[in-house]
């Protein structure tokens, strides 16, 4: 570590933080839709860098990681409470029931009631 120049030290830092804000600002906002150009804002950067960046840094475009990341919440809510299907896809951002429940469907292979149910019968 003591031959890397300062510099280069600085730059990870940087960047470290600055990864670390995005997954801050998506996590502090999931329950709303959120657009390239205000998480591209979040960190100063141009939408189409934000795009290149992100992937290179989280191994997918932004719109996949946020599907995913609202996939997380809503699994967790549904095993952990027992909110309506209403309030799990609000609060996981989703736009309706009906689009959280289709969506949850493809990703999971089974309806957010069955999942609910099998989870939670474990």
């Amino acid at each position: 570590m003591e031959s890397v120049p300062i510099h280069i030290l600085q730059q990870r830092s940087e960047e470290i933080e600055r990864l670390d804000q995005l997954q801050k600002y998506i996590e502090r906002n999931l329950h709303k839709s959120i657009t390239v150009e205000q998480l591209a804002e979040a960190v100063h950067f141009h939408p189409n860098y934000l795009i290149k960046y992100f992937k290179k840094h989280f191994g997918m475009p932004p719109a996949r990681y946020m599907q995913r990341k609202r996939m997380d919440k809503a699994k967790f809510l549904l095993t952990t409470t027992s909110q309506s299907m209403k309030e799990v896809a609000q609060q996981s951002g989703f736009e309706s029931t009906n689009h959280f429940t289709k969506s949850f469907r493809k990703e999971t292979g089974f309806p957010p009631t069955e999942y609910r149910k099998n989870v939670k019968g474990l």
